[in-house]
């Protein structure tokens, strides 16, 4: 039960990120959650997990990084705002909120998301 409930809150971080596709050229669109099945968001995003447990987490693995560029931003905050991150004693919200950055994912600066804000990926 922890695992799925740090898998939501993960899911959402990348959300944020994602929502910044529709603010940057130079990113595809993605559609909205209402549009597209979200039930594999969390399945594609368990690779991360190595990289947003504990106090030391491992970088992102490629097939995370495919995870965090690919997943739908709608998707992702949905599942992050089912969750509490630190309820989840496990979970290192600031690497899960840096995946998106480390993973190179557009953010704008300020971008927030179920009371987040994810470091943005512009200089």
């Amino acid at each position: 039960m922890a695992r799925i409930l740090l898998l939501a809150v993960l899911a959402a971080v990348f959300m944020i990120g994602a929502s910044a596709l529709d603010l940057d050229p130079r990113v595809t669109t993605m559609d909205t959650a209402e549009s597209v099945n979200c039930d594999g968001t969390l399945r594609s995003l368990f690779t991360c997990l190595p990289a947003v447990e504990g106090n030391d987490p491992e970088p992102p693995s490629t097939d995370c990084c495919n995870a965090v560029m690919n997943v739908n931003t709608d998707c992702l905050c949905n599942a992050i705002g089912q969750g509490d991150a630190e309820s989840f004693p496990g979970m290192n919200v600031n690497a899960a909120l840096q995946l998106p950055k480390e993973c190179g994912r557009v953010v704008p600066k300020g971008f927030e998301c179920a009371g987040y804000i994810v470091p943005s990926s512009y200089p």
